[in-house]
């Protein structure tokens, strides 16, 4: 089981977590719901299938905040 963070491009850092919408798995998972199994497609060609196991709203540093 791993755990990621999307975010926008220029806060993506995949040692923490965060996966860019851009990125091959941020552009697959965007749109899906719990039970959903996704294809990864790698630009080198082939990819792989994940399955979303749960969707959380993130309350860290990167949460947004309202003014």
């Amino acid at each position: 089981t791993e755990t990621y963070i999307i975010v926008t491009t220029m806060l993506g850092n995949s040692i923490k977590g965060r996966v860019s919408i851009e990125s091959p798995i941020g552009k697959a998972l965007l749109g899906h719901r719990v039970g959903d199994e996704v294809f990864i497609s790698l630009p080198g060609g082939g990819g792989y299938s994940v399955q979303i196991r749960a969707i959380r709203p993130f309350e860290g540093e990167l949460a947004i905040r309202g003014y």
